[in-house]
C-alpha cells in the first residue's frame, strides 16, 4: 500500500509508535472498504483497519465523534461510533480487541445513516449511548456520552469489581457533584491515569461563586468553600482558566 496519507482528508490522527500513525476519516461513503488508515513517517499507507459497518450510497451526515481515540499506558485504543468494540493498538499498527461494552438495544445502529433526516435528529441523542470520550486508568474507565437528550453525561466502569458508577445531566448541569468546596461540577477533559483535569474559565467560575446554588451548598470542607471564595475574589473574568484536579480512588 502506497496511497498517500497527504491526499485524505481525516477527522483524527494519533501516533501509535514513533514512526506509525492512525487516521480515522469521515465515514460519508457507505461502500468504502476502510475507516482508519495506519501510515509511516513519510506519509505511505502501511495498513488499514476494513470498514466493518456499510451502509447504502453516500451520507450528508458525519459526527466529531464517529470515533474515539484514546492513550492509556502510552498505547492507542480506538472506538469507532458503531462498534461495541474497543481495540489497542501495538507497536507494529495492529489492533487487537481489549473491551466490549454491552451496550444493548442502547449501541447505535449502523443503518442510521439511511434515516431521513427528521428521524436521526430526534434519535441519535436520545435513544442511543454516543460515546463522545474516553479515559482509561490502572483501576477504571471513564465514558462521557450523549443519552436521553443530555450531553453531559458520565459513567464511570470499576475494572475490578464491574461496578458502575453513573452521573447523568440534571437541572443543575452534568458531572461529578461537587461535595469538597461547593465549586463547579467536575467534567473530565484530560488524565494521566488517576488524575484528571478540567479548566475552568475565570468568568464561569467568578460566575459560580457568586450564584445561589454556590452561596446555599454545604460541602464537606466549608474552609474549601472560603477558600474558593477569596479565589475568586482575586480573578479577573479575562483571566486564564483555573485547573481543577480530581484524584480518582486508587
Amino acid at each position: 500500500m502506497k496511497n498517500s496519507m497527504l491526499n485524505r482528508d481525516f477527522l483524527m490522527i494519533r501516533s501509535i509508535s514513533d514512526s506509525l500513525f492512525a487516521g480515522y476519516r469521515a465515514f460519508i461513503q457507505g461502500d468504502s472498504d476502510w475507516n482508519t488508515l495506519i501510515v509511516n513517517c513519510k506519509g505511505d499507507s502501511v495498513s488499514s483497519i476494513p470498514n466493518k459497518y456499510h451502509f447504502e450510497g453516500n451520507s450528508n451526515m458525519y459526527f466529531n465523534h464517529e470515533v474515539v481515540m484514546y492513550y492509556f499506558n502510552c498505547t492507542l485504543h480506538i472506538k469507532e461510533m458503531y462498534s461495541d468494540t474497543i481495540f489497542s493498538f501495538n507497536d507494529k499498527g495492529i489492533h487487537t480487541p481489549k473491551y466490549i461494552l454491552e451496550l444493548g438495544n442502547l449501541n447505535i445502529p449502523q443503518d442510521i445513516r439511511n434515516w431521513d433526516f427528521e428521524r436521526f435528529r430526534n434519535s441519535i441523542g436520545r435513544d442511543f449511548f454516543f460515546v463522545n470520550e474516553i479515559y482509561e486508568t490502572d483501576k477504571y474507565l471513564v465514558f462521557k456520552y450523549n443519552h436521553d437528550n443530555k450531553r453531559n453525561n458520565l459513567m464511570i466502569f470499576n475494572k475490578q469489581t464491574g461496578e458502575i458508577d453513573n452521573f447523568p445531566e440534571n437541572e443543575r448541569s452534568g458531572g461529578i457533584n461537587n461535595d469538597v468546596d461547593g465549586g463547579p461540577n467536575f467534567i473530565p477533559e484530560h488524565n494521566d491515569n488517576n488524575i484528571f483535569l478540567q479548566k475552568i474559565n475565570a468568568f464561569e467560575l467568578k460566575t459560580h461563586v457568586e450564584s445561589e446554588v454556590f452561596k446555599n451548598s454545604t460541602p464537606k470542607y466549608p474552609e474549601k468553600k472560603k477558600e474558593l471564595e477569596e479565589l475568586a475574589a482575586t480573578l479577573d473574568e479575562n483571566d486564564n482558566p483555573v485547573l481543577m484536579l480530581v484524584k480518582l480512588k486508587d
